[in-house]
């Protein structure tokens, strides 16, 4: 598109130059009349133009003309960029809020966890159990607790979003969410013995009640058993 706005600026230029002969006639009403074709019998004055450019006067004009529109790109490029990178600093800052906010939910949730008496277990990439340790239990209270004072705003509104946050982890979390995830993964193995009904069931349940989130790495409530 540049290109062609140059040619067509270019040739402008110069047609204003280059024009034909050009002839002044006044007709038999008196009109005036300006062309390169006069008619035989009209009183014609000849009309002197002045002379086209040289070819370096041409050539400095194409010159000058190529420079105005690569400062005008240049300029627009430079905008653009500006533009790109303050988008993408603002959309890593983004992230980084919402990586933050995140980790503050999931060091509360697991706080709360682990400060009942119940059994914890986290899940392990084949759907494992691995159960915490009574004696490792303070320890890792007091590591999530410093997640919390790292990672968490105490004003009102940010507590009140961490705390729908933790409603919605809490029932992706809950044991029979996972009982059921776990159903569905134990299927895959012909030896379990799980028929399509439960697998269905299983399915059911989890896209009513068991919002999709983070299963690994994070502190689950196990069952608890009443005598």
């Amino acid at each position: 598109m540049k290109k062609l706005k140059y040619s067509l600026a270019l040739l402008v230029l110069i047609a204003a130059f280059t024009l034909a002969q050009v002839f002044k006639w006044v007709d038999e009403k008196g009109n005036v009349h300006f062309g390169d074709k006069p008619p035989e019998k009209a009183g014609v004055e000849e009309l002197v133009l002045p002379e086209g450019p040289s070819q370096e006067e041409i050539e400095a004009a194409e010159e000058a003309l190529r420079e105005r529109l690569e400062s005008r790109e240049s300029r627009d490029k430079s905008q653009a960029d500006v533009e790109r990178e303050r988008w993408s600093e603002d959309y890593a800052e983004g992230l980084r809020t919402e990586e933050r906010f995140q980790r503050c939910v999931e060091a509360r949730y697991q706080v709360i966890v682990l400060e009942r008496r119940g059994r914890a277990f986290k899940l392990g990439p084949d759907w494992t159990r691995h159960y915490l340790e009574n004696a490792d239990r303070p320890a890792e209270i007091a590591r999530l607790e410093n997640l919390v004072d790292d990672y968490c705003d105490t004003d009102d509104r940010s507590v009140k979003k961490q705390n729908e946050r933790l409603l919605e982890l809490k029932d992706a979390l809950s044991i029979r969410c996972i009982a059921a995830r776990e159903r569905l993964q134990k299927s895959r193995d012909p030896q379990a013995g799980i028929d399509a009904r439960q697998v269905r069931e299983a399915q059911e349940y989890i896209e009513l009640k068991c919002p999709d989130t983070k299963l690994h790495d994070l502190w689950i409530a196990d069952w608890k058993f009443v005598r």
